[in-house]
């Protein structure tokens, strides 16, 4: 149902407090707001956000929260999400500025992390005018013809599901040689940093990317280098 327009950057660095700066900044959106709980409002204006509503599977999505007690309380939180409905990410600016290693890997877990009485809103498609996933249109059957062999259709097309993978440059020498990327098909990403190349691998038991092997000069005629984020 959904596609995946940007992945974000989850390793971008962060500091404890930071939410919406951490999330921003894994994407750049042209429209920063001055809080999570204002961006959540920005994302209803839209008509982008999805109250309410358990976010979707096999893409990243913003969720939002709020804060009903403490310092924080009014400022709203706001994260990165991922499930395959087996494992959930959840990534926030704890994670960016080192305070935790892994991802939470539910709601629940933040909630007591965080140590606050927490809400959750919802889930929205964009962050700040940045549209992060889209609806996928529906491929359209082709009649049969007689005497053609039918059209077989990948179901994970049809429902709109974009499978992570990793990529890792084989080049033996130049400026290419030992890097990682990390693509859903649409968009690449450099992968900056071992602990995030780690997460992707199944370190923390949290992804396990299938990995293609190819020479920088095959990735760059799919993603144009100037391209991959």
């Amino acid at each position: 149902m959904w596609k995946q327009k940007v992945i974000p950057d989850v390793n971008v660095p962060g500091y404890s407090g930071g939410c919406l700066a951490y999330v921003d900044d894994g994407i750049n959106p042209p429209n920063r707001q001055p809080t999570a709980q204002v961006s959540w409002q920005h994302a209803k204006d839209m008509k982008v956000a999805h109250l309410h509503e358990e976010p979707p599977l096999h893409v990243w999505v913003a969720v939002y929260y709020e804060i009903l007690n403490g310092p924080w309380a009014g400022y709203g939180h706001v994260a990165w999400f991922y499930s395959d409905g087996v494992t959930t990410q959840i990534y926030d600016s704890e994670f960016g500025c080192g305070n935790r290693s892994v991802p939470y890997s539910s709601g629940a877990e933040m909630y007591n992390y965080m140590g606050w009485q927490m809400r959750y809103l919802g889930w929205s498609e964009a962050v700040d005018g940045k549209q992060v996933v889209a609806v996928a249109k529906e491929e359209t059957q082709k009649e049969s013809v007689p005497g053609s062999s039918p059209q077989i259709h990948n179901s994970s097309h049809q429902k709109g599901e974009i499978e992570m993978y990793l990529i890792q440059i084989v080049d033996t020498k130049g400026p290419h040689k030992g890097k990682w990327y990390v693509s859903n098909g649409v968009s690449c990403r450099y992968v900056r940093t071992p602990r995030m190349l780690d997460n992707y691998r199944n370190k923390f038991g949290q992804l396990n990317l299938r990995v293609d092997k190819m020479y920088s000069s095959e990735l760059f005629k799919e993603f144009p280098e100037s391209k991959i984020l």
